[in-house]
């Protein structure tokens, strides 16, 4: 047969989910990593190597890498 949803002779199709439910969940992702991300970025900057940072540098640096990851 041809695999048709009603023929039942193909595997089964999930629907699609909406744009903005995809949208949500990677906002709300990244919300939740975001704190973790900015915790990691200040603990590297102890680090003699990397060098002292302000904390709206961090800030910008997380939401940007945020940003440009989604």
């Amino acid at each position: 047969m041809s695999g048709a949803p009603d023929g039942g002779s193909g595997p089964a199709r999930s629907p699609v989910p909406p744009l903005w439910a995809v949208v949500a969940g990677r906002v709300f992702l990244a919300g939740l990593k975001a704190p973790v991300a900015l915790l990691l970025v200040w603990l590297a900057t102890l680090l003699p190597a990397v060098g002292h940072r302000e904390l709206s540098d961090l800030i910008a640096a997380v939401i940007a890498s945020a940003l440009l990851g989604e």
